[in-house]
């Protein structure tokens, strides 16, 4: 597979995506993913609130879909977003899907005047702690099983965020 296959599908905002069509993109991740995601929530509770909240990003590698991201950006107050999901297909990781996926997330964001993006993630996913770290974001580690990170755009003032996400896991 070659990186030069992988096309933006859409970003959608809240609401525009069918409830459907986000259990599809979800599914990508795997059933392993689904049925961690069981543990902690109620997934038609989770999609709803996607569906209702969160701006969402899909990418096809050739003719399939291959990634899908969720972001709340509805917090302009203080300009921070929380990336909520992304996920690759099995068949098209390693492909630069997840990268490819971030990076237009990160410039969306950054043109709408947001100043941060806030994530969680699995500690023991090493490759998107990886991923993330590549791409700039801080981590910050705790007892707890996730591991929370935070990117800061170039020209941010208001750094005074960083201290209320690192107080939160001390």
């Amino acid at each position: 597979m070659n990186r030069a296959n992988i096309t933006l599908i859409e970003r959608q905002e809240p609401g525009v995506r069918s409830v459907q069509e986000i259990v599809n993109l979800l599914a990508l991740s795997g059933q392993d993913f689904l049925e961690r995601l069981r543990e902690r929530v109620r997934i038609q509770d989770y999609v709803e609130k996607l569906h209702r909240h969160a701006v969402t990003f899909s990418l096809s590698y050739g003719d399939s879909a291959a990634g899908f991201a969720a972001v709340y950006m509805n917090d302009p107050h203080h300009r921070t977003t929380f990336l909520s999901h992304i996920g690759v297909a099995e068949s098209a990781r390693g492909t630069g899907v997840a990268s490819t996926l971030m990076k237009y997330i990160i410039d969306d964001v950054s043109e709408r005047g947001f100043s941060e993006i806030r994530l969680e993630v699995h500690k023991l996913n090493t490759k998107a702690r990886r991923l993330y770290a590549k791409l700039g974001f801080s981590l910050f580690e705790d007892s707890s099983p996730a591991v929370r990170g935070a990117l800061f755009f170039p020209g941010n003032e208001d750094q005074t965020n960083l201290h209320s996400l690192s107080s939160h896991i001390t």
